[in-house]
């Protein structure tokens, strides 16, 4: 998996709201052309890893075999400093 920052979203072209493809990149991270001065953090993730990741961040991931994932996006409620 590879990570950008908050910060680096707007330089990941986002489509923008209303388009069907919302919140995702209009670059695509395999491509040659992909600017690579957007330094990625990456991770590579084996069978029963599991991976938490703040929001806002962007993400890309890439199976080299086959696999199956699960999202869950996690929301919760302030209460004065603390997340439940």
């Amino acid at each position: 998996m590879l990570f950008w920052t908050p910060e680096q979203l707007p330089d990941l072209k986002p489509y923008p709201d209303g388009h069907p493809l919302r919140r995702r990149s209009q670059l695509n991270p395999a491509n040659p052309q992909f600017p690579h001065s957007l330094n990625a953090s990456e991770a590579h993730l084996y069978p029963g890893d599991v991976i938490l990741f703040p929001g806002r961040w962007s993400h890309h991931t890439e199976s080299l075999t086959a696999s199956a994932s699960v999202t869950v996006r996690y929301v919760g409620t302030q209460q004065g400093n603390k997340t439940t």
